[in-house]
């Protein structure tokens, strides 16, 4: 294993992400590729919320 640069290419949509490392491929194809996917969407919101409720019974004091 070689020590190699990370390079991180980001930016919003449009900007030409692609077309830069698209490039960068074409000039270097021993550089890999590696594209991570947005985080998924949060799901339905879940309540934490326990509720309990407890009353003795004149059965269970004996």
């Amino acid at each position: 294993m070689t020590d190699a640069p990370l390079v991180v290419v980001s930016g919003p949509s449009g900007v030409g992400k692609s077309t830069v490392v698209a490039q960068a491929l074409r000039i270097d194809p021993s550089i890999w590729l590696s594209v991570v996917p947005p985080p998924a969407a949060p799901g339905p919101a879940r309540s934490t919320a326990v509720t309990t409720s407890s009353s003795p019974t004149a059965d269970s004091t004996s």
